[in-house]
């Protein structure tokens, strides 16, 4: 993967935990088959690293922050919709909001999706992965882009923009 408009010199995937650690393993495996092989990595063990200064229970604003710093990541998550309740609402804005504010292109799995098993949301990833690489390759699409990852009624997966409104 080369140099694209997105600012990547290669992919980096951040698989948060809205995805299970024994999925986000099958996928970071799957990444490493690729020509060339991808880095991607399972969002609480990236941020067990002594270097990243920061622990497995931080919330999103300050490791979205350790992700733009180190640059070049985009992260897959089932994690769109706005916080609800006081205590929600208390760990910051929602992460659709944090991300592109980060430049950190993401790719949310939207709907019921959040609700399937660990292996129909590999499904998912795997279903729409070719159109994320085009994506990420692109000159069309800025830093921090939103895409929507939807089921579709012939029981398939798609990919659209979610652009940012106002």
């Amino acid at each position: 993967v080369g140099r694209s408009s997105l600012g990547y010199t290669g992919v980096k995937i951040l698989f948060d935990e809205c995805l299970t650690k024994r999925a986000s393993h099958c996928l970071i495996d799957a990444m490493k088959l690729c020509k060339p092989p991808m880095h991607a990595e399972f969002l609480e063990e990236h941020f067990l690293d002594p270097a990243t200064q920061i622990g497995k229970s931080a919330l999103d604003p300050d490791w979205a922050q350790v992700l733009a710093n180190e640059g070049g990541w985009c992260v897959i998550t089932c994690d769109y919709k706005r916080p609800k309740g006081e205590k929600a609402r208390a760990k910051g804005p929602p992460l659709h909001l944090i991300l592109p504010a980060k430049c950190i292109t993401g790719f949310f799995m939207f709907g019921k999706i959040a609700q399937y098993s660990g292996f129909e949301k590999i499904r998912a990833v795997v279903y729409v992965f070719p159109r994320i690489l085009e994506v990420l390759n692109s000159s069309r699409y800025k830093l921090g882009t939103r895409f929507q990852i939807r089921a579709t009624a012939k029981g398939g997966y798609e990919l659209t923009e979610w652009p940012l409104k106002g």
